[in-house]
């Protein structure tokens, strides 16, 4: 009986520490999508490298900005990966989808990108839907020696449709694939013919 106690007890005790360590709420996760493409605007072998991040960007959570200075994030909301992993993948994906097909092992071309902006910024009334902000640099260079064969910069904002999470994210991940059409108009004048890998 004795014996019995004892486990009921530990049972008990270990009980309320798994409790304790459980959290209160779990971050709702985004993840961004790639935008609709038109097939063979792109050549095929062109790697997407990890885009590069200003402070602040480089991590799961979602940034926004408070006045004219105050770096802050959504409170519980995430992205599903780290934001320069989830950018990456939204280009890769996007390239392949204008190549009409994955690039090769030996990739010719590499897409080299920093963000500059990603952001949802609120004014003076953070009631009201904020300007979301997306600005991107792009280069184009050989992937066996680096040499840049293009470069262009594109930054545009709009006003999220509401002042929600979702709203936020949908208006970031739609200003994402507008940024980087742009961009890309501009690389491919470099590449006289589309088909080509260099």
């Amino acid at each position: 009986m004795r014996g019995w106690g004892w486990l009921v007890l530990l049972a008990v005790v270990l009980g309320g520490c798994v409790a304790l360590e459980r959290p209160a709420s779990s971050p709702d996760r985004y993840r961004l999508r790639p935008p609709a493409v038109t097939a063979g605007t792109a050549p095929a072998g062109i790697a997407v490298a990890r885009p590069e991040a200003a402070p602040g960007l480089a991590t799961d959570r979602i940034a926004i900005l408070r006045g004219t200075h105050r770096l802050d994030h959504l409170a519980g909301a995430r992205w599903a990966a780290p934001l320069p992993r989830l950018v990456q993948g939204v280009l890769r994906e996007a390239l392949e989808k204008r190549a009409g097909g994955a690039p090769h092992a030996g990739a010719d071309l590499r897409l080299a990108c920093r963000l500059w902006d990603f952001q949802a910024e609120y004014a003076e009334q953070p009631t009201a839907p904020p300007t979301l902000r997306v600005a991107m640099t792009c280069r184009l260079e050989r992937a066996v020696d680096g040499r840049p064969l293009a470069r262009a910069t594109v930054g545009q904002s709009k006003t999220a449709a509401a002042n929600r999470q979702g709203a936020v994210v949908a208006g970031l991940e739609a200003l994402l694939g507008e940024v980087f059409d742009r961009i890309w108009q501009q690389l491919r004048i470099r590449l006289p013919d589309p088909g080509a890998a260099s």
